[in-house]
């Protein structure tokens, strides 16, 4: 698959199957491979365009300086490069924070759209575990980040199951394939974002998927933050859906049930 040029970056993209677009966007050190399982799932059902956010996987690394807005624009500008005027978006942990603010800023462009796994503004207690993960990042390495990160977002049953070693295996290779200074700038890209003002001007019915007991993503915060059920009373026409006995990563612990509430909900 090609690289789409925006200016001096470049953006890696996917495309899958046939029907109306839904553009996935990723969080996180995975890139586009966030949605490994649920892309082959979704993409029976609509024409999937995945892509690595800049600072992931094949795109440009995260320039300094870079915040959500750079990536709402990025998004953007791909969309206008690939002739899709409008779509449905289904954005995952830093992608939803791109997805939220797009959706809020260009309303006409948003047919419906699902997050999974996203707060719109960060508590104490995750501004901790963000300041935790980039300490190690600079004097640790992306292999003990690669490691803290499974341990936070999968849970212990996951973990000792089968599918598991397939799964670690692939993020401790592709935590390793950005840079210490990369992954910090991607996070300081979103650490102080607040995107609570901005859920009312969301007028695209929007699915909020969260898992039972995620601490990356909760489905209550501190007072300080907004979760995923904060999101889904905010946005003018939202849906709140918790998956039992989940964690952050609920798309690859749980992904037929994600994926059967994202189908049902984008065909209503």
């Amino acid at each position: 698959m090609p690289f789409a040029d925006l200016g001096e970056k470049r953006i890696w993209y996917e495309i899958n199957g046939e029907g109306e677009p839904l553009v996935q966007i990723p969080g996180g050190a995975l890139g586009l491979k966030n949605f490994s399982k649920v892309t082959p799932v979704l993409s029976r059902h609509f024409r999937v365009i995945d892509y690595d956010l800049v600072g992931t996987g094949k795109s440009t690394p995260t320039p300094p300086g870079y915040k959500v807005q750079d990536w709402t624009n990025d998004l953007r500008d791909l969309m206008d490069i690939l002739d899709i005027p409008q779509a449905h978006l289904h954005g995952t942990s830093t992608g939803g924070l791109v997805a939220l603010q797009f959706a809020a800023q260009h309303p006409e462009r948003v047919k419906k759209m699902a997050l999974v796994g996203v707060v719109a503004k960060y508590d104490t207690a995750l501004r901790l575990n963000r300041k935790l993960a980039k300490a190690l990042a600079a004097n640790v390495g992306m292999v003990a980040v690669a490691e803290l990160t499974a341990q936070a977002v999968l849970t212990s049953n996951f973990l000792d199951s089968p599918e598991a070693g397939p799964l670690l295996d692939q993020m401790r290779s592709t935590f390793c394939e950005i840079s210490p200074e990369t992954y910090i700038a991607t996070s300081e890209a979103c650490d102080d974002v607040d995107l609570g003002p901005d859920l009312p001007n969301i007028t695209a019915p929007t699915l909020v998927i969260n898992g039972e007991f995620s601490a990356n993503s909760p489905v209550d915060t501190g007072p300080l933050g907004i979760g995923g059920r904060g999101i889904a009373d905010g946005v003018q026409y939202g849906r709140l859906v918790v998956i039992k006995g989940a964690r952050h990563l609920v798309m690859m612990e749980r992904f037929e049930e994600v994926c059967d509430n994202i189908i049902d909900f984008l065909n209503e």
